[in-house]
């Protein structure tokens, strides 16, 4: 993939493991705080940066993915376990916190991030991946092939829930 935004215009969007670029999580930590903080009251960025670094290194499985162009990390994402655990304790595995950077909004980065974490899903053997968004027509991800399987209220907003089987991709 190719962006004008580049300084060469030849750079290669690179999905890569987080885990790989500890220096990234400061900056994936304030985008998500930037966008989703107001969810969790209290928490200011060091906690989120620090529970970033801890769920780095743990087992649960909590993967995260970021997109790189050049140097500069432009993207992230999170295979997760478990979200909205009280309304849908079934749901195991679920896509969460997909962020592209608004200079490099609408150039393929969100879905690359999410056939990612599609990929590492059916690596890990995991049948179904769930997601929620605020976009309730389902957004990219209806785009995608995910397909709706309820709408909600969660953390006061209407959400529309998503699945996407993975087994066989």
């Amino acid at each position: 993939m190719t962006n004008s935004n580049s300084n060469s215009g030849n750079d290669q969007i690179r999905l890569d493991l987080l885990i790989n670029h500890p220096t990234a999580v400061p900056t994936v930590a304030k985008w998500w705080f930037d966008q989703w903080g107001h969810f969790q009251l209290g928490a200011g960025i060091d906690d989120w940066i620090s529970d970033i670094h801890d769920a780095l290194s743990n087992d649960e499985i909590r993967v995260y993915v970021i997109a790189i162009l050049g140097d500069e990390v432009v993207g992230a994402a999170i295979l997760k376990n478990h979200e909205m655990r009280d309304k849908f304790p079934d749901k195991r595995y679920w896509l969460g916190n997909v962020y592209v950077a608004d200079t490099w909004r609408g150039h393929g980065i969100a879905a690359a991030l999410v056939r990612k974490i599609i990929r590492i899903a059916n690596e890990k053997r995991i049948s179904a991946l769930h997601l929620q968004t605020l976009h309730l027509d389902g957004g990219l991800c209806a785009r995608l092939g995910w397909q709706r399987i309820d709408q909600v209220t969660h953390l006061g907003n209407e959400v529309c829930v998503m699945v996407r089987p993975i087994s066989g991709d």
